[in-house]
């Protein structure tokens, strides 16, 4: 399971229609901005941007965005959406482009104002070092006093109201999570997920997730470099939501 993430995010396995809807994402994308002090118009790196549904939100109300996700599947998804997009939209002008690219190799240097990482897209590597890596590729890729926004799952929450299975009900069907906890110097989630569609089609995978919490998480951020992080709650809770928050976000700054 050492690179899960190549193979579980494609449609024969985990179902794009599963990805959350619009109504959703709006809700999200606008507490975001009430929270991210960057102009309209700001340069803005979405990092595992699946399907584009944050992205695409963003570039409509006038943000210039770059999408990245490793899934090919997701890529041409995104592009098939930014293009129909743009047809409905006809006379605005909408700019958002989409790329394959491997998180801990961006390729961008100082080119924008802010880098997204929502909605648990963080902590897929066996190797700690590698998500590292990965937030130094998105500390080199900011500007000079570029923001930084990280959404994730709160271990802590994880922990205290702990499921081994769950079952939910989706647009396709059904989906099954069986989870376990490995503890120690490093904790990580594994997961095993079965998808049962309607006509009764069966998929599954694994997924490894590394463990963090409001404390690990700021002390990877500063060991990246980033300054003056500020931690609450997710997109999806209050902003003050304290350490019983479902999601935790990080919102910190490169200096300059």
């Amino acid at each position: 399971m050492r690179d899960w993430w190549k193979t579980f995010f494609k449609p024969a396995i985990y179902p794009m229609s599963d990805l959350a809807g619009g109504k959703e994402t709006e809700k999200e994308v606008l507490e975001l901005l009430s929270r991210l002090p960057v102009p309209q118009a700001a340069k803005i790196l979405d990092v595992a941007c699946g399907v584009g549904r944050h992205s695409l939100s963003l570039a409509c109300r006038g943000y210039k965005v770059t999408g990245v996700d490793y899934s090919s599947a997701y890529i041409s998804e995104a592009k098939r959406r930014a293009q129909d997009m743009s047809g409905r939209a006809q006379s605005k002008n909408i700019e958002v482009k989409f790329l394959k690219r491997d998180m801990r190799h961006l390729g961008f240097d100082a080119q924008f104002d802010a880098a997204l990482n929502l909605w648990t897209s963080f902590g897929y590597f066996k190797k700690f070092q590698d998500d590292l890596l990965t937030l130094r590729q998105m500390f080199k890729a900011l500007k000079p006093g570029g923001f930084i926004v990280i959404d994730v799952s709160n271990d802590r929450w994880i922990q205290r109201n702990f499921k081994p299975r769950d079952w939910n009900k989706t647009e396709q069907g059904w989906e099954l999570e069986a989870h376990a906890f490995s503890g120690g110097a490093d904790p990580a989630w594994t997961s095993r997920w079965v998808f049962i569609k309607k006509n009764g089609e069966i998929s599954q995978g694994e997924s490894f997730v590394r463990a963090y919490d409001r404390k690990r998480l700021k002390g990877i951020l500063k060991r990246a470099g980033f300054r003056n992080i500020v931690m609450m709650g997710g997109l999806s809770e209050k902003r003050t939501a304290g350490t019983a928050a479902k999601r935790i976000m990080a919102l910190a700054r490169k200096p300059g």
